[in-house]
């Protein structure tokens, strides 16, 4: 249980690491080719996915009451539908950059009860879809979950 009624016991999320990797050589095409971005044009297309479908994505990320119960302002479980770089506040975070073949996403709005097939990060690869800005802070802005 993400939630449990009892006296100092906090709420357990589930954060999936995503990234992509090609057919061929098997390399991550999450990882940006120049210096100052954080992801590759198809990295971004994916965050845009995520961003946004996470409201509709919600019944397969957060499938239970206790686990909307996580989504309070200004908890570890992200409540808005925003990402940021390495930015523990927000729902979906890019990690890694240039040259780190360990470039992925952390999608941080599931609990453990999500389903992991959660691919709606692909909705959007073939539209090229650009993410909005990061969250520099906190989650102040976005859509609610």
């Amino acid at each position: 249980m993400c939630r449990p009624r009892l006296p100092n016991a906090l709420a357990s999320g589930w954060h999936l690491h995503q990234t992509l990797c090609d057919r061929r050589g098997g390399a991550n095409v999450f990882v940006p080719a120049e210096d100052g971005q954080f992801l590759s044009p198809v990295g971004c297309a994916f965050l845009g996915g995520l961003i946004e479908h996470a409201r509709a994505a919600a019944a397969f990320t957060t499938p239970t009451i206790n686990g909307y119960k996580r989504y309070r302002p200004h908890a570890l479980a992200p409540d808005r539908a925003i990402w940021g770089h390495d930015n523990r506040g927000v729902m979906v975070r890019a990690l890694g950059g240039p040259g780190d073949a360990a470039t992925r996403l952390e999608n941080r709005v599931g609990e453990p009860a999500a389903n992991s097939l959660s691919l709606h990060g692909l909705a959007d690869r073939r539209r090229a879809r650009r993410p909005p800005a990061q969250a520099r802070s906190g989650p102040v802005r976005g859509y609610a979950l």
